[in-house]
């Protein structure tokens, strides 16, 4: 997501910008270690950018902060900044997802636009404790197969930019490990710390 105040119109003229001012971009983050953060800052060592970070306590506060051009980017869910764009507030330069949205079909992938490896993608998951039987797991699981199989379930996370995955709890577990070992390295590299 892009400020209107910066002149950029794409990745790579925005890149080019941040190249030729180095530390004067500033990107807002729903706080440290947010996926909002991590994203911007393997974005930026993916690039070969410098930028500065400036935490916010939310979204609605990254939101106004771009409006106003206090920060000049940031990476936002969907939901919070679309709706902005298509009313030509904001900026909406690439996702973050391997993949293009089905919601948002005309935004290209940052690898699209450019920047290769970078892939951030927000998710919410269910997770039990360790030593949960395999029975009360595969009931769980089964109920929340049903309820994100709904139709009304369906509508209301299409309404917020979502879509629902109802994958195994074998898939997830891959999922907990890829963003584990994508995100180690941009922790390491960048020094992120939450405070």
């Amino acid at each position: 997501m892009l400020s209107p105040v910066v002149a950029a119109d794409s990745v790579a003229s925005l890149i080019s910008a941040i190249k030729s001012a180095p530390d004067t971009f500033t990107y807002g983050s729903i706080g440290r270690g947010s996926l909002s953060h991590l994203a911007m800052a393997s974005l930026a060592l993916k690039a070969g950018v410098s930028l500065v970070h400036l935490p916010f306590p939310g979204s609605p506060a990254v939101v106004t902060a771009l409006l106003r051009g206090d920060v000049q980017m940031a990476v936002m869910p969907a939901g919070s900044v679309a709706p902005l764009a298509a009313e030509g507030k904001l900026k909406l330069l690439a996702v973050t997802s391997p993949r293009r949205s089905l919601l948002l079909p005309a935004v290209p992938t940052l690898r699209e636009a450019g920047v290769a490896g970078v892939e951030a993608d927000a998710w919410v998951g269910l997770i039990a404790p360790a030593g949960t039987s395999e029975a009360v797991l595969g009931r769980i699981h089964k109920e929340v197969v049903a309820v994100l199989g709904s139709a009304a379930v369906v509508e209301k996370l299409k309404a917020q930019l979502m879509v629902p995955i109802a994958s195994s709890p074998a898939a997830f577990k891959a999922v907990l490990r890829e963003e584990h070992n994508r995100w180690a390295p941009i922790i390491t590299a960048g020094g992120i710390k939450v405070e």
